[in-house]
């Protein structure tokens, strides 16, 4: 929120934290070359800086345009990511076994 609001030691963090985050994310871009990149955490809440600069550090060190996105799930990230996990995984048995009912 500090950042957001343009307080210059908070806007430093902000910077750092992206020039340490830009070769990670650049490196995994161009080896997955993903259509999007969801950045999360608590300082993604605080209003986009650290995704803004984030985009800024990365677009040069990318051969072709990324697009990098906050999370809109803010806590819920990691759960909801299991439920999704859990219910992919139903679904892989269920048409496994629907496959093995079918053949016998």
């Amino acid at each position: 929120a500090a950042a957001a609001g343009g307080d210059a030691e908070a806007l430093a963090l902000v910077h750092a934290l992206a020039a340490r985050m830009a070769r990670g994310v650049a490196a995994m871009a161009l080896a997955l070359d993903p259509e999007m990149i969801i950045v999360g955490g608590p300082l993604v809440r605080s209003g986009g800086p650290l995704v803004a600069e984030l985009r800024r550090r990365v677009r040069p060190l990318c051969l072709s345009p990324v697009r990098i996105e906050g999370s809109q799930l803010g806590d819920e990230a990691v759960g909801l990511g299991a439920v999704r996990l859990a219910l992919d995984r139903i679904d892989e048995d269920l048409f496994r076994l629907d496959r093995d009912v079918t053949r016998t």
